[in-house]
């Protein structure tokens, strides 16, 4: 049975929601930085790009909808030291994103898996692992905004010139341990932690086996009788 011809969904009314909602985000959320990725050399087989940078940063409110902490495992000491496995989901207007983000860099035309969120309360810059563009789904026939869930971003070697202080100097050590060439062509070397080693064997297999011989004989049929076989 088809809908009741006196009731459809009326553009004025799906345009107050909009500004509500953009209007709601913006008095109970926080300012953030949205940095999107900049794919250079992707590989198209693995769906991944080992030169991605991050060229721009964008400040625009989104709600954090974790009202207590962050999601996720938290921070685990392990073997290789503390490992932050922070979680958390933001709600951006899709009105806001366009005036902001996309009438700017016309490329960037939603929030993409990939790029970083700067949450600057924290401290924290998460990658976003998902974005969920039917929450809540279509209220009057239409979509109203985003919601992104990201973690914490693991660094890998990604250039970083957004123009934010704070995350661009966060990352400028961990890029001067690789040399770069005066070429751009040719590949990075990375500075060697110990230039004597070059070339040189690395294991002590030989030294270890040697001394244990000296330690353990086991040519003797019995070697816990102390010789009393």
């Amino acid at each position: 049975m088809p809908r009741n011809p006196y009731i459809r969904d009326a553009s004025r009314e799906q345009d107050l929601i909009e500004s509500l909602t953009a209007e709601t985000i913006r008095a109970m959320g926080r300012d953030v930085y949205y940095i999107p990725r900049t794919l250079n050399t992707q590989d198209h087989i693995f769906g991944e790009d080992a030169g991605a940078s991050f060229d721009a940063a964008y400040l625009i409110e989104m709600y954090h909808e974790g009202a207590t902490s962050f999601g996720g495992e938290g921070d685990i000491i392990g073997k290789f030291g503390i490992d932050v496995k922070d979680r958390a989901s933001f709600r951006v207007a899709i009105k806001t994103f366009t005036d902001l983000v996309t009438k700017r860099n016309g490329d960037v035309c939603r929030p993409n898996e990939g790029d970083l969120i700067y949450y600057p309360l924290s401290g924290t810059l998460f990658e976003i692992t998902f974005v969920e563009h039917e929450s809540p789904l279509y209220q009057l026939g239409r979509l109203y905004s985003w919601v992104l869930f990201v973690e914490t971003f693991a660094y890998n070697n990604e250039d970083f010139t957004t123009g934010v202080c704070e995350i661009d100097e966060c990352f400028e050590g961990l890029r001067k341990s690789c040399d770069s060439p005066a070429d751009p062509n040719e590949p990075k070397t990375c500075i060697q932690i110990n230039p004597e080693m070059d070339g040189a064997e690395m294991g002590d297999n030989v030294d270890i086996e040697e001394e244990a011989e000296d330690i353990i004989d086991f040519s003797d049929i019995d070697p816990f009788s102390e010789g009393d076989y």
